[in-house]
């Protein structure tokens, strides 16, 4: 492996900044903020001109700094990854150890965090990937804990094996959703049993009424719910399809029950 100098800094253990880019996340948010409260220094969120609390809810933690997204036009993943790389290198280099991007349905889980990237960069490592998860509820969480202690049935996804952890003083170019980087010299992402849990599918309601349906099919469902026509079904899940049959049922038969599941536990989990 290359030698590197690592930048100087004064800080006793490793400081860890967290950045994600949110629209209409008032639900989730407050699982997302409790868990990365317990290690992380700051977080950054880049509020996406939300229409809901989320910005309400960002601002009442004394640990968020709200940024403002300078963006338009709804869902844009090469607009998202810009955004990234400008936010992490103008809040973080020289100020960080560690830079971690997240959506806010995705968590990212070890049971000792702080030393286990402390850890990890004493040995050299520089970019981590982390083990994905897709986790799947038919009720949603409801209780002021951790959404893991709730939710624990999972599927292993491989899709969401994505490079995310990384220090800051590395020119990171991220593909669309973040699941991979451009090549870097001599720096390879490594895995070092961090899990990224993504919390998409918690309940049919959750999933057809708060996931942000017309940034990302192009349709409304409005309060009620309404399905979409037939003509609009077809044509939004050509174009986005995050899974079989997403607008008819949830959760899929053929991709859930029929896959491995497994139950999760903040101290057992499947590297």
């Amino acid at each position: 492996m290359a030698r590197f100098h690592l930048p100087i800094l004064n800080m006793p253990k490793d400081n860890i900044h967290i950045y994600s880019i949110m629209w209409n996340e008032e639900f989730i948010l407050p699982y997302f903020l409790r868990h990365y409260s317990q290690f992380a220094d700051k977080i950054f969120i880049l509020d996406d001109h939300s229409t809901d609390k989320t910005a309400k809810i960002a601002k009442a933690n004394p640990k968020v700094t709200l940024l403002k997204y300078d963006y338009s036009g709804g869902l844009n993943e090469d607009n998202f990854n810009k955004c990234f790389s400008e936010s992490y290198k103008k809040y973080s280099r020289g100020k960080s150890h560690w830079v971690m991007c997240a959506d806010a349905d995705e968590i990212i889980h070890n049971n000792n965090m702080v030393a286990n990237l402390q850890n990890q960069r004493q040995k050299g490592i520089r970019i981590i990937r982390t083990t994905g998860y897709t986790m799947i509820s038919k009720k949603l969480p409801h209780l002021n804990g951790q959404i893991y202690d709730e939710c624990k049935i999972g599927i292993r996804t491989r899709e969401y094996d994505k490079p995310v952890v990384f220090d800051p003083e590395l020119n990171i170019a991220f593909d669309h959703g973040r699941h991979n980087i451009k090549p870097l010299t001599n720096i390879k992402p490594v895995r070092a049993k961090l899990a990224l849990l993504h919390f998409k599918y918690l309940s049919r309601a959750f999933y057809r009424r708060c996931r942000s349906a017309s940034r990302w099919w192009g349709f409304s469902p409005g309060p009620s719910a309404a399905r979409p026509s037939r003509r609009s079904s077809r044509r939004s899940s050509r174009s986005s399809r995050p899974l079989p049959n997403s607008h008819r049922q949830w959760p899929s038969p053929s991709w859930c029950w029929r896959s491995p599941t497994f139950h999760w536990s903040s101290a057992n989990w499947c590297p």
